[in-house]
């Protein structure tokens, strides 16, 4: 769970920064380049779960190895997921296709817009993770539900900062002249962050409680 707040606290870091240091991006081959970084990574993150899975099927202790490893594995990975996710930000015209659509007006869709290709990555990691799950742990679901019920635990944890951007774009329709003065305060920007993480602590744990389907351990 922490690495994953951790990943997801350090991802809309990496979109609020490419926001404001958003470019345009002359030539023809800036949108492919975006394609690209989703692909290399896909294939790297295929070539490494297929090497373990050969070594695991063919070595009963490399299985032994991996298997109290996996979940510490994938969590890996999603750490080093950020790097072509900044990568992709940064360096394509990904962010500046959505600078004039809806997306630049609502601080939801403008985030989510940038997320997405976060999420996109996580969404592949699975996908490449179930054959190794399934052989080293067993895995009745199917790949589909395997990547179902990941999403539904891990995409809980944008939950509180959805209600916040979604305050702030109520706050933008309703009375755009005090959103105005809000985002070019000092102090507003101060506490913007401070109540992101006050309705994390309050959301947080109620959703993964509800979306994970934990329940109380019984007592004795």
């Amino acid at each position: 769970m922490y690495n994953s707040i951790f990943c997801y606290l350090t991802a809309f870091a990496i979109v609020a920064t490419a926001q404001s240091s958003a470019h345009d991006f002359d030539g023809p081959y800036g949108h492919l380049a975006a394609t690209l970084v989703i692909l290399a990574s896909w294939g790297w993150m295929r070539l490494k779960f297929r090497a373990i899975a050969r070594s695991a099927a063919s070595s009963p202790s490399v299985a032994a190895y991996w298997r109290p490893r996996f979940q510490g594995l994938t969590q890996k990975f999603q750490v080093g997921l950020l790097a072509p996710f900044a990568l992709l930000l940064f360096t394509t015209p990904y962010l500046s296709s959505f600078s004039a659509g809806p997306a630049n007006e609502s601080d939801l869709l403008s985030t989510l817009a940038g997320l997405a290709p976060y999420l996109a990555l996580q969404l592949l990691l699975w996908w490449e993770a179930y054959g190794l799950k399934k052989l080293l742990l067993g895995e009745d679901a199917s790949r589909l539900a395997f990547l179902a019920t990941n999403a539904k635990m891990e995409f809980s944890m944008i939950g509180p900062w959805m209600i916040v951007a979604l305050l702030g774009d109520a706050l933008r329709l309703a009375f755009p002249s005090l959103y105005e003065a809000i985002e070019s305060n000092s102090l507003a920007a101060f506490v913007y962050p401070l109540v992101f993480l006050l309705v994390a602590a309050i959301f947080l744990p109620v959703a993964v409680t509800k979306l994970w389907g934990a329940k109380p351990i019984p007592e004795g």
